[in-house]
């Protein structure tokens, strides 16, 4: 799978100093604008975006549940995720992937991307896509919202792909605080995706601001 955006510091080649700010091109000819205060924004304006209230927001309310009671702590921000530890298991990721995860089955496996700059949500469906479409030109998002998730807001998306011959289904909560950003993507083929989404949306449930 391709690595997420946050690999775009290591990527940038060319910097532009402007008005105080200073513009940055990837390996992939985007443009983009750093800030002083660590966070970022494409220059192009027709990077594709949604504005905050062109994204509904679910009518329900998620929490984690009482058998999600195990807390895997990001150390990198100031979130964490509590598991089931009888459905699934853990282990240190690499770079941005700073945890990663299975079910018990091995049907369902899931990664935690933390990143110390602060994202606007809005951003994310854009920057989703374009990292899924690295692995399958023709990847689509199904579904976004935003849900209350542990009282705080988060933004849910769905994407399709087709890799090596197999469809997938990814489903990913995306949020940023003060400390940082975090993706937690969970993907499994698309067979395997109908019967394990009550879990699957346990386990998203089970991150928190910590």
């Amino acid at each position: 799978m391709k690595k997420t955006f946050f690999i775009l510091w290591l990527l940038i080649f060319k910097l532009i100093p402007v008005n105080g700010q200073i513009k940055a091109v990837t390996d992939k000819g985007k443009e983009v604008i750093l800030y002083e205060n660590g966070t970022w924004k494409y220059a192009e304006t027709n990077t594709p975006t949604d504005s905050e209230d062109s994204i509904r927001l679910s009518s329900k309310t998620y929490s984690r549940t009482s058998q999600s009671s195990f807390l895997v702590k990001s150390e990198t921000i100031a979130m964490g995720i509590y598991i089931n530890p009888n459905k699934w298991a853990f282990s240190k990721g690499d770079g941005a992937k700073e945890y990663k995860f299975n079910s018990k089955d091995d049907e369902v496996y899931a990664m935690a991307i933390t990143e110390k700059t602060p994202i606007g949500l809005n951003y994310f469906p854009g920057i989703a896509l374009e990292n899924a479409k690295g692995a399958d030109p023709n990847a689509k998002i199904l579904h976004r919202e935003y849900r209350i998730v542990n009282n705080k807001k988060i933004l849910c998306l769905t994407m399709s792909a087709f890799i090596s011959g197999i469809d997938f289904r990814y489903i990913g909560y995306y949020y940023s605080n003060k400390s940082g950003t975090i993706q937690l993507l969970c993907y499994c083929t698309e067979p395997n995706f109908t019967k394990n989404l009550e879990e699957i949306e346990n386990f998203l449930d089970g991150l928190v601001e910590l």
